[in-house]
């Protein structure tokens, strides 16, 4: 028997968005991400600024909100995480019609 597959798209290449803020709130929820704010807005700042590129970013965003999970641990999230975006993905779908 195979075992599953778990696919995470955090940079938009599978889906028309960005994924990593949605599974950060999935995951981790609205508190977390509040009390990351003021990280985060550094982390975006130097991207911006050219201090730090995007992988660097997005390695320093998930570094901050799952320092110390295990791999399994991350896979899990990851597979509950499918149904609710796809829920929202399909609502947005609906929302603005087919392109």
């Amino acid at each position: 028997m195979s075992q599953p597959t778990s696919l995470f798209d955090f940079d938009g290449t599978l889906t028309r968005h960005d994924s990593l803020l949605r599974f950060v709130i999935f995951t981790s929820g609205y508190g977390a991400l509040f009390w990351h704010l003021p990280q985060l807005a550094w982390i975006m700042v130097s991207w911006k600024m050219g201090i730090h590129n995007a992988k660097q970013s997005k390695e320093r965003i998930l570094a901050l909100f799952y320092y110390g999970w295990t791999r399994e641990r991350i896979n899990e999230a990851g597979t509950a995480s499918v149904p609710e975006h796809l829920r929202l993905y399909i609502k947005y779908r609906r929302k603005v019609g087919r392109r």
